[in-house]
């Protein structure tokens, strides 16, 4: 395998964090627009339980924090760290694992807080077992990171 092919995969991953990033930032902004419009037409969408106003912003805050800037920062990362030590990144596939547990997180989160379950901690609602799936997915990429450096 040559070093171009290796950039190529490497460049697989951070498309990923990259895409999720972007369909993120449209699931986040409909939320935001949703809630906009909580404020000039109040029963604009009735009495659904999960699209009232109080559900539906920490829905939108933690997907543009999360979904949106968290996930490109990651791609960012896993693009600059292989490209300024001028080497592939250490595992692709461990990448490729670290943007699923990240997606799965992002979505469990926000299903969770639909669904009314909250800490109640402006910026941090999401619950615990979603906390730790995202923990795991830092560990994992700082662990890709890592062996990248070493390498």
């Amino acid at each position: 395998m040559t070093l171009q092919d290796m950039k190529e995969e490497t460049h697989s991953t951070v498309k990923g964090f990259f895409l999720s990033s972007a369909i993120w930032f449209v699931v986040g902004t409909l939320a935001g627009l949703v809630n906009a419009t909580h404020m000039a037409a109040p029963d604009f969408l009735g009495n659904i339980s999960w699209l009232v106003f109080g559900r539906l912003r920490p829905m939108h805050t933690n997907l543009v924090i999360f979904g949106f800037i968290g996930s490109a920062l990651l791609g960012a990362a896993q693009y600059v760290v292989p490209a300024l030590l001028q080497t592939p990144l250490w595992s692709e596939r461990l990448g490729k694992t670290s943007l699923g547990i990240w997606n799965l997180s992002i979505v469990a989160g926000t299903v969770t807080l639909s669904l009314g379950y909250s800490q109640g901690r402006e910026y941090a609602e999401w619950i615990w077992p979603v906390d730790v799936s995202v923990l795991l997915a830092f560990a994992l990429v700082f662990y890709n990171l890592l062996q990248t450096a070493i390498r």
